[in-house]
């Protein structure tokens, strides 16, 4: 291995460790948005609305994806007085650098998961599984635009910014990434039962975890995952 390649990963691997928040603060924080949906999903419920209301899909992931992002800020901002968006390595200025690497990271992506598709299909005889099949045109299109445009962003910072830095300075580099795809391929709770697409989401998780372990910043990962979004949203509107 060149020393090159070791200088870049003992940087990642120190960047990783200097985060100062901790365990608790990631759980403090999911925990409290598991209890939102929770909580909004109650209200919807009483108040006469469903799961199939367009406006209970708009209402609830705006609201848990503004929830997020506030508390994340207030720990990493007003709790351990770090500048938010230079934590995360967002600037303005890499931004045609870091649409590069997403479109590179996107199609290794599409690759893998077409791999892992093919092989779960195949062992189930050549079942295909569809979490969305009984989701009506005018849902699909609402989610579509959120998976393309709000989760990116959300996700990004929660999982791989907030999240993988923690259990990476808890447990190690390679258990830290394997832990936060897991608890992201679970988090997406729309898949569960559906072993093929949760494996692909396993799959997603590990690569875009890779690059903010070795990018420092998240903001590679969110092009990967918007243009990862956009093309399966273009797959199953289709």
């Amino acid at each position: 291995m060149s020393q090159k390649i070791l200088k870049e990963q003992n940087n990642a691997f120190r960047y990783n460790l200097n985060i100062p928040w901790h365990l608790y603060d990631v759980a403090f924080v999911y925990m409290f948005v598991i209890a939102l949906s929770i909580f909004t999903a109650g209200i919807f419920y009483y108040s006469g609305l469903t799961a199939e209301s367009v406006y209970f899909v708009v209402f609830m992931q705006l609201l848990i994806s503004i929830a997020t992002l506030a508390l994340i800020y207030l720990v990493v901002k007003q709790k351990y007085h770090l500048p938010f968006f230079e934590t995360f390595g967002i600037n303005l200025a890499a931004i045609p650098k870091s649409f590069y690497n997403g479109v590179f990271i996107s199609l290794i992506i599409v690759i893998s998961t077409s791999l892992v598709s093919l092989i779960f299909s195949t062992s189930a005889g050549g079942v295909k599984e569809n979490p969305y099949e009984d989701f009506s045109p005018e849902k699909m299109r609402v989610i579509s635009v959120l998976a393309i445009f709000v989760a990116p962003i959300v996700e990004e910072i929660f999982f791989r910014g907030f999240m993988q830095p923690a259990f990476i300075k808890t447990f190690g580099p390679i258990a830290g990434i394997f832990l936060t795809a897991m608890v992201f391929a679970i988090s997406h709770t729309q898949y569960i039962g559906f072993s093929t697409a949760m494996a692909a989401i396993l799959t997603i998780g590990l690569i875009l975890g890779l690059t903010r372990y070795y990018s420092k910043s998240v903001m590679p990962g969110m092009f990967a995952h918007l243009l990862n979004n956009f093309y399966a949203s273009l797959a199953l509107l289709n």
